[in-house]
């Protein structure tokens, strides 16, 4: 394991973030921090760390009044669309060897 994010995956955190932004809208007048990250020499991808910066701002822009079974929601959906694209990718080639 390795401390800190290579370029290619800190390019995926900020690629999520900027995705998630412009399907949800982050809230103003903030500053949005990735202060720590780790990542293994083998199995990690820029698009787990693409769907983890998403994830972020989606957690970020729920309602105050926003039930655990709604974060339960965002977590298994936004998972379930990550691992159907990352089979495709894989399938036919696209993705990155991991």
């Amino acid at each position: 394991m390795s401390v800190g994010l290579i370029d290619e995956y800190a390019k995926g955190v900020l690629k999520g973030v900027e995705k998630a932004n412009e399907l949800y809208g982050l809230p103003s007048g903030g500053i949005l921090r990735f202060r720590w990250a780790a990542h293994g020499i083998y199995g990690s991808s820029w698009l787990i760390f693409e769907n983890l910066g998403g994830l972020v701002v989606r957690l970020l822009t729920l309602k105050k009044d926003a039930t655990e079974e709604d974060m339960k929601d965002i977590l298994d959906n936004d998972w379930r669309v990550y691992n159907c694209w990352l089979a495709a990718a894989f399938l036919f080639g696209r993705g990155r060897s991991w």
